[in-house]
């Protein structure tokens, strides 16, 4: 009998887990829909330093929820940035005079996972980017793509991006081209 009760009390106890997490992810949504990147060194504080652009995307493909999607419509009108021939996103609020390829692919799987008519035009323009990244990025190779669109993107969190092929930008990118959705099964 405590065999067959098992499986029911895992489910109960994960249940309670996912709860939690949504909830924190609830609790770093602004006023204006994006989401903070979570607490400070105290683990309390909402840290308001740094508004990366991976959480836009990554809280409404988890969820596929309307009530999410406000945070990539503030992605597509608040970091939206040019460099070159590359239209896309940074990695967040702190260096915004690159392109970051992943997060560039993360917010196509979200303008494709959402299918509105209204996001066909910003589609358009990530898929062209990505492409031509693949194509004529420094430092490509034709097959995967680069993590930014020139070296030192800095993140605002102590770390850079440069233009080397990224095992993360590529696989998004063929996310992306699938519609594929990795936080779905």
């Amino acid at each position: 009998m405590a065999r067959e009760q098992q499986p029911h009390r895992q489910a109960g106890a994960w249940k309670s887990r996912s709860d939690a997490a949504f909830g924190f992810v609830r609790s770093m949504r602004a006023a204006d829909g994006h989401l903070w990147t979570g607490t400070g060194l105290d683990g309390v504080s909402v840290n308001t330093d740094v508004v990366p652009a991976d959480v836009q995307v990554w809280s409404y493909l988890a969820t596929l929820s309307p009530d999410d999607a406000p945070a990539v419509d503030w992605l597509v009108r608040n970091q939206l940035t040019q460099d070159g021939p590359y239209r896309g996103v940074p990695f967040g609020s702190a260096d915004r005079s690159k392109v970051w390829f992943e997060g560039t692919a993360q917010l196509l799987s979200a303008l494709y996972a959402r299918g509105r008519a209204e996001d066909t035009a910003t589609a358009a323009a990530l898929v062209s980017t990505l492409a031509t990244a693949q194509e004529q990025a420094p430092n490509h190779d034709g097959f995967g793509i680069v993590a930014a669109s020139r070296d030192g993107l800095d993140t605002g969190m102590g770390d850079q991006y440069y233009a080397s092929l990224h095992t993360g930008a590529t696989a998004w990118h063929l996310l992306a081209a699938r519609n594929a959705n990795p936080f779905r099964l």
